[in-house]
C-alpha cells in the first residue's frame, strides 16, 4: 500500500516535536514532513505528494487561513484533506477557516487522544478517497473493454461476410478449374492422337507450336499445382474463420441465462489463436490435455479472458528477459472428477516473495507506466474465486518461472 503523506505546519518547535511523537507512538500510517512556516509550507507542497495537511492558525508572516486560501486556490490540491491547528475558539474565525476548504480543526494545547482520532478520521477519508478513485479508474477501463469487445465482435461480423464471399466463389473457381483441367486434357490426348494419324505438315506445325507453348509457360506444372494452391488458400481461409470465430466467442457478452457446459480445452485453444501474433515470436506453446475430460459449466468469454490475461503476461515476462531464444509455456488441463485443473506454467523471470502478497490486488503492476492497468490479474481471481467458485493458486521461483493453476467446479450453482 502507498504510504501516506501529512503535512504539519506550525511555528512552534516544540508543537512539532509533541505532533511527531505522538504520529509515532500510535504508529499511524503515515510519512512526516514538517515546515515552520506557510512559505515553506506551500514549497513542501510543490515538492511532495501531500495527502493530510495540519496548519497552525496564527504564524508570523503569512497566517494559515492565508496559506489554506493559496492551497485550495489550485484544484490539483482539492483532495487533500487539511486540519486547522489552533488555540483559537473564535467561531467565526472557525467559520472562515471551513468556509474556505479546511476539513476539519485540532484544538490547542494538544490533547492526545483527539488529536489521533482526528487524523485517522483524515487517513480514513483519503484511504476511501482513493478507493473511489480507483473504482471510478475500474468501471471506465470496464467500459473501455465492452467497447472494445462489441467493436471486436462488429469487425469480426464484418470479416465474416467477405470471408463467406470468397469461399463460396474459390469453391467455384476449383470445379471450373477442374472442368478446364479435365478439357484441357482431351485436347491433349487428341493432339497426341493428331501426331500419330495426321500427315499435313501444317497441322503438325501447329500442334508442335502449342506444345512448345505449354513448356514455354511451364503448363503442366501450372495444372498439377492448381491443386496444391487450392488446397493451401482453402487452409487459410478455415484460419481466418477459425480467428474470427474465437474472436466472436471471445468478444460476446454472456449473460447468466447462457451459462453452460463447455469444452475447456476448445476455449484454451481459442485464447491461443487471439494470443499467436504476440507469442509466435517469443515462446514455444507445449499443450498437455488429458482425453475424454468432461465439459465445465462456466461463463464462457470470461474463462478466455482468465486464460488470455494469464498467458499474455507470461508472454511479456518472457519477452522483457531479452533472451535470444524462445521462451515456454506449458500448458496442462486435466481433472480430478470434481474439478477441472489449468495449469500455466513458463519458464519466465519468476515473481519475487515481496510481490507475491500483492499480485492480486487492483491496480497492482509490475510494468513500466502506461503499460498495464494492474487490473488482469485481479479481474481473473474475481471471475475464478467469485464468479465460478474456484481457486487460482500462485507458484513462482525467480529464475525458474511462474505456474498459475485454476481450479473450476465442474458443476456449480451460479448467483443470479
Amino acid at each position: 500500500m502507498i504510504e501516506l503523506k501529512i503535512l504539519i505546519v506550525d511555528d512552534t518547535k516544540l508543537n512539532l516535536a509533541f505532533a511527531e511523537s505522538i504520529i509515532k507512538k500510535y504508529n499511524l500510517d503515515v510519512e512526516m514532513v514538517f515546515a515552520e512556516n506557510g512559505m515553506v509550507a506551500l514549497e513542501a507542497l510543490r515538492k511532495h505528494t501531500i495527502n493530510i495537511i495540519i496548519l497552525d492558525i496564527v504564524m508570523p508572516g503569512m497566517t494559515g487561513i492565508e496559506v489554506l486560501k493559496k492551497i485550495r486556490s489550485d484544484q490539483a490540491n482539492d483532495n487533500i484533506r487539511i486540519l486547522m491547528f489552533t488555540s483559537i475558539n473564535d467561531k467565526k474565525i472557525l467559520r472562515e477557516c471551513l468556509e474556505s476548504g479546511a476539513t476539519d480543526y485540532i484544538n490547542k494545547p494538544i490533547d492526545e487522544v483527539e488529536f489521533v482520532s482526528r487524523i485517522k478520521v483524515a487517513i480514513r477519508e483519503c484511504k476511501y478517497q482513493t478507493k473511489i478513485k480507483d473504482t471510478q479508474y475500474f468501471i471506465v477501463q470496464k467500459e473501455k473493454l465492452i467497447a472494445i469487445g462489441e467493436l471486436a465482435a462488429g469487425i469480426a461480423h464484418e470479416i465474416n461476410n467477405p470471408v463467406g464471399y470468397v469461399q463460396s466463389n474459390l469453391q467455384t473457381l476449383k470445379k471450373y478449374a477442374e472442368n478446364l483441367k479435365s478439357i484441357s486434357e482431351e485436347y491433349g490426348n487428341f493432339s497426341k492422337e493428331l501426331l500419330r494419324n495426321v500427315e499435313d505438315k501444317d497441322i503438325l506445325t501447329r500442334i508442335q507450336s502449342i506444345d512448345d507453348q505449354k513448356k514455354h509457360m511451364k503448363y503442366d506444372f501450372i495444372v498439377n499445382d492448381l491443386g496444391e494452391l487450392f488446397k493451401e488458400s482453402f487452409s487459410g481461409l478455415d484460419r481466418v474463420t477459425e480467428i474470427v470465430q474465437s474472436l466472436k466467442n471471445f468478444a460476446r457478452q454472456d449473460k447468466i441465462d447462457l451459462i453452460k457446459a463447455e469444452d475447456i480445452t476448445q476455449i484454451m485453444d481459442e485464447t491461443l489463436i487471439i494470443a499467436k501474433n504476440e507469442s509466435k515470436y517469443y515462446v514455444n506453446i507445449i499443450k498437455e490435455y488429458q482425453e475424454g475430460l468432461p465439459d465445465v459449466e462456466c461463463i464462457r468469454n470470461q474463462i478466455g479472458q482468465v486464460f488470455l490475461n494469464i498467458i499474455v503476461n507470461a508472454i511479456q515476462a518472457i519477452k522483457g528477459q531479452g533472451k535470444a531464444e524462445k521462451g515456454n509455456i506449458y500448458i496442462k488441463i486435466y481433472s480430478d472428477n470434481i474439478n477441472i485443473m489449468c495449469s500455466i506454467r513458463d519458464d519466465g523471470p519468476g515473481i519475487p516473495d515481496s510481490m507475491k502478497s500483492s499480485i492480486f490486488d487492483p491496480f497492482f503492476t509490475t510494468k513500466d507506466v502506461g503499460e498495464g492497468t494492474g487490473l488482469g490479474l485481479s479481474i481473473s481471481h474475481d471471475i475464478i474465486v467469485n464468479k465460478h467458485k474456484g481457486e487460482i493458486i500462485l507458484n513462482t521461483q525467480i529464475g525458474q518461472g511462474t505456474e498459475f493453476v485454476i481450479k473450476l467446479p465442474i458443476k456449480q450453482k451460479f448467483d443470479v
